[in-house]
């Protein structure tokens, strides 16, 4: 466990970097979305009582004028990356801390707007994350409502206590004929904030060349109280026996294997676990022993002849 005042940049805008558009209405078979929003992620970090201003752009994709509206909820981030959950949050107060100027107005087509976004929590907020949508949206027709969202994380900062724990490391399978391997790892946020896991995952074999893979190449983000899997897959399928002899060639080992995985929160918050698998080229062992008592033959073959 770590304790960081005030805290780093966290890097989450590869995580939910998508725009997400809601149709009220299904009826539309085809439509022409009438609205674009950018950024589609914001990320910002500001104490208590502090102010932070940005800008986001807003533009008539339609064919038509068009008047535009905000609204501003909360949504809690899914197990599913990409993926939030609409359910008001586990606070309600962000949509209070976000202005929005101008909050209407209307656009020609092919119109752009800026709109400056400003976050004030106040000095009573808690420190923590907090996770909102601004929407802009507009009316085409009497039933139809388009919305394009942009995704606001919040972290409000202050004495924050930082935890990472490796519960699992498995490599699949447990015996095999060469490095080719899919291997899990499960970890914990088991602090108060949310981070960006950072590490790597070593493969060192007793016989063999030592393999190091990025543990987290897509900068996934993982929330306080949650755990996460990553399955990382070094190698690719091979068909056929030939083919499992390349395979095991250029993935050549023998006997057990260790694959340690280290993973980092913050520099000098990390947890690391092992776990063994065992390498047997049994196809490669079988071509050469192969090759051996041809050549044997072959030689025992020269020497009656001679």
């Amino acid at each position: 466990m770590h304790t960081v005042s005030p805290l780093p940049w966290l890097r989450l805008t590869r995580i939910f970097a998508i725009t997400i558009v809601i149709v009220g209405s299904i009826t539309l078979v085809h439509s022409v979305w009438a609205v674009g929003i950018a950024p589609a992620v914001l990320t910002e970090h500001v104490r208590p009582g502090a102010v932070v201003e940005r800008t986001i752009t807003v533009v008539n994709t339609d064919d038509h004028e068009r008047s535009f509206a905000f609204d501003v909820e909360n949504f809690t981030p899914s197990d599913t990356p990409g993926v939030p959950l609409f359910d008001g949050g586990a606070h309600d107060d962000l949509p209070l801390w976000v202005h929005l100027e101008p909050a209407a107005f209307s656009l020609e087509p092919g119109g752009v707007q800026e709109v400056r976004l400003r976050l004030s929590p106040p000095q009573t907020a808690s420190p923590g994350d907090y996770f909102g949508a601004v929407s802009v949206k507009t009316s085409r027709g009497v039933s139809i409502d388009v919305r394009a969202v942009s995704l606001v994380f919040l972290t409000v900062e202050g004495d924050a206590t930082y935890g990472v724990e490796v519960v699992l490391v498995e490599g699949r399978p447990l015996l095999s004929s060469s490095l080719r391997q899919r291997i899990d790892v499960r970890v914990q946020n088991s602090g108060e904030i949310l981070f960006t896991p950072e590490g790597v995952i070593v493969l060192d074999p007793l016989i063999g060349r030592k393999r190091i893979l990025s543990f987290n190449p897509d900068g996934m983000v993982l929330l306080a109280g949650q755990s996460r899997t990553w399955s990382r897959t070094i190698g690719e399928d091979a068909v056929g026996f030939l083919g499992h002899v390349r395979d095991e060639l250029r993935g050549f080992a023998l006997g057990p294997v260790s694959i340690w995985v280290e993973v980092q929160a913050v520099e000098g918050v990390s947890d690391a676990r092992a776990t063994t698998i065992w390498v047997v080229p049994w196809r490669l062992g079988a071509v050469l022993a192969l090759v051996c008592m041809l050549f044997g033959l072959f030689v025992r073959r020269r020497q009656h002849s001679s």
